[in-house]
Formats: C-alpha cells, structure tokens, sequence
C-alpha cells in the first residue's frame, strides 16, 4: 500500500509587511459608511487644541479618498473630547462632545450631517449639556 503526501496550500510566506507610518498627531478617527473622521491635535507652549477633518471615501472597487474638508467650526480654540457615529433612518450622523481649550464656551454636543462632496451641515444637539 503506498501512502502519499501532498501540500494542499501554501501561504504567503515569510513577507515582510512594513508597519504603516502614523501621524503623532493623529488623536483620533471614526468612520461609518462611505465617511471618515479624523482628529489631530495641535499644541502651542500654553494650549492643546483639535483640528478635525471630514473625509468622503470612495464606495466603488478602489478604495480611496474621495475628498477631505477641514471642518472650520471646530479649530483653534476646541477640544474634541467623543466623536461617534449614530444612525438615523440609515444615514450617518456624526455627534461630537467639545469642550474650549482655554475657556470662552461652555462644553457642548454637536451633530454633523455629512452630505456629497464633503459638505456639511453643523448643529448643536437640543438638550444637550
């Protein structure tokens, strides 16, 4: 009786895969859907502050960028504290606790609607604190 063995399937091997290389500043990225958000922070000698960015993904066989947007309402002077996306009536809605970074507002909730072309709409969250 004769005993045979066979390798029915070989991996990849030993590649080597490079570790990607993150911004430091990168403090934070959710996604949900075809968008992204990402959050860097900046700091000067006295304050630490978000700079927050929408980004469209593209949907089809390639993945990608789309486009990014800076979102000009929450810059210098703001902390983002949570980012998360919900869902309402299967559309993504972004909400957003911010906080100043060296006072001149109260912490707060903010909704943003990303819509095509990295447009948006911003709104405070009724009843929020």
């Amino acid at each position: 009786m004769l005993a045979g063995f066979g390798i029915l399937g070989v991996g990849a091997g030993a590649q080597k895969v490079e570790p990607a290389i993150v911004d430091p500043q990168l403090r934070t990225v959710v996604s949900a859907g075809s968008w992204r958000f990402l959050v860097y922070q900046q700091c000067s000698p006295e304050h630490c502050w978000s700079q927050s960015f929408l980004q469209e993904l593209s949907d089809g066989v390639e993945p990608g960028v789309k486009a990014t947007c800076p979102i000009q309402e929450i810059q210098v002077g703001h902390v983002v504290n949570v980012a998360e996306w919900l869902w309402e009536e299967r559309v993504p809605v972004l909400r957003l606790e911010v906080a100043p970074s060296h006072g001149g507002f109260e912490p707060h909730a903010l909704l943003l609607r990303p819509a095509k072309g990295c447009e948006y709409t911003l709104v405070r969250e009724v009843g929020a604190a």
